[in-house]
């Protein structure tokens, strides 16, 4: 019974893994991206993108960093970069001067991130709690499961580009 549980953890830990792995290339591209969504080079849309870009990576680095030292102060890190994502994607937003249409694509692409943010924070067990109460705060719905390179993609093909072809092809040329 015990090499069992011991098994469904390792497969668990090796799960979490590869999620954090294939999918951190797709979220970091489906950032990247949002600078394209007016079809070409678009000031805003660029800064949006590079500021996205930007608190996911500072995301990214301190759960690498708690994860290995287990520190409180490098989980006060990541619970500040959390918070900086939560609150800097969104205020960017309302100040975005581009189309509606536009805007509203920026808008399910935040949304899309912000959940890979939920996901991966709650896939932490230090900040599970704290991931669902913030979540609460800004939806009625509950945090994500992982996300996956094929999630994000379908997202980001339906919710974003709206069975656009142009716009789908943003991430899902290889990466």
């Amino acid at each position: 019974m015990k090499r069992n549980r011991n098994i469904a953890v390792l497969g668990l830990v090796f799960l979490v893994g590869c999620w954090t792995a294939a999918t951190w290339a797709t979220i970091i591209l489906a950032a990247q991206s949002v600078a394209l969504l007016a079809g070409t080079a678009d000031p805003a849309l660029s800064a949006y993108s590079a500021l996205a870009v930007s608190l996911l990576t500072d995301i990214e680095n301190a759960i690498t960093t708690f994860d290995k030292t287990d520190a409180q102060s490098d989980l006060a890190k990541v619970q500040a970069a959390i918070e900086a994502i939560d609150t800097q994607l969104p205020d960017a937003l309302t100040k975005l001067n581009v189309p509606a249409a536009i805007k509203q694509r920026v808008e399910a692409a935040m949304q899309i991130i912000l959940d890979y943010v939920d996901a991966r924070a709650v896939a932490q067990p230090k900040l599970r709690q704290a991931a669902i109460a913030r979540r609460a705060l800004r939806t009625a719905t509950p945090a994500p499961k992982p996300l996956t390179k094929g999630d994000i993609e379908w997202r980001w093909k339906h919710e974003v580009c709206g069975g656009d072809a142009t716009c789908s092809a943003l991430i899902t040329r290889k990466n």
